[in-house]
């Protein structure tokens, strides 16, 4: 497990990146004909499309009872994997069987654990040398310390703080050869108010992509903006995307932007739902 690269998360953006996460009514961002109010309907999505790089996308599917079964993401700048989860008699997902897409390997398994409120509370992958996350959670159920850790010590963490459900800065901390730890970047978030497709799987999607990627998509909205900090060089920046959501207030597609304009005037991803 290596720490977050923020060249790397540049260069993904601007290559037409990922995903999105937060509250902000702008109306370039509503044209879904609603008028800013959107129904109760739900949809779960099965696709996420590169529309530049075909081979670039996120498919998921559910088994017959509607529950997450599996999880396959192929970005570019990413690892290649592909969890099936196993359930326990709770009916909470206990593991996942990772394959690697371009062969079809078993690469690892994901062990999932949860706190007496019946929330992951850590997680782990077997053969990854005791690489574990531990994740802590407020009164209001939102997980405000997200850890990476090796055996007993922990090699980096992020400090969370919320809005209306979603994650409006996240601050990494990286331990230093003393074993104190430094802030190292600081990331605003803005979002949208309409529906967020991942918010109910965003929790499985780690080990499959960067940190910060997992975490904006994990609230009720979708992530309209990023301005990130790079507190040892004062660097600073914002990516982020725009939206044309369906009747029912999830995205249908969107724009890659830079400091809030799009990089193209074509949809740069795709989303498809049953």
């Amino acid at each position: 497990m290596c720490k977050m690269q923020y060249r790397r998360l540049l260069l993904a953006l601007i290559a037409l990146a990922f995903f999105s996460c937060k509250k902000n009514s702008s109306s370039e961002n509503n044209n879904d004909g609603t008028n800013g109010v959107c129904n109760k309907v739900m949809q779960h999505i099965v696709k996420w499309q590169n529309l530049v790089i075909a081979d670039e996308y996120l498919a998921v599917n559910y088994d017959g009872s509607g529950r997450l079964n599996n999880i396959k993401m192929n970005l570019s700048l990413s690892e290649y994997r592909n969890p099936t989860f196993e359930y326990d008699h709770n009916g909470r997902i206990k593991q996942a069987i990772v394959r690697d897409n371009r062969i079809g390997n078993i690469v690892d398994t994901i062990v999932y654990r949860y706190n007496a409120a019946g929330k992951v509370d850590s997680m782990y992958m077997k053969q990854d040398n005791g690489w574990h996350y531990i994740l802590s959670y407020d009164g209001n159920g939102n997980v405000v310390k997200f850890s990476l850790s090796s055996g007993t010590t922990t090699e980096h963490y992020w400090d969370l703080t919320y809005d209306n459900g979603n994650i409006k800065r996240a601050v990494l901390y990286n331990r230093n050869s003393n074993g104190t730890y430094a802030k190292e970047t600081t990331l605003d978030y803005t979002y949208d108010d309409r529906k967020n497709p991942f918010q109910t799987i965003a929790m499985y999607m780690f080990y499959l992509d960067d940190e910060d990627r997992i975490l904006r998509v994990s609230g009720p909205n979708n992530f309209i903006n990023e301005t990130y900090t790079r507190q040892s060089s004062g660097n600073t920046g914002t990516s982020g995307y725009k939206y044309k959501y369906n009747v029912n207030c999830y995205p249908e597609t969107n724009q890659v932007t830079l400091s809030g304009q799009p990089v193209s005037s074509n949809p740069s991803f795709a989303y498809t739902y049953q």
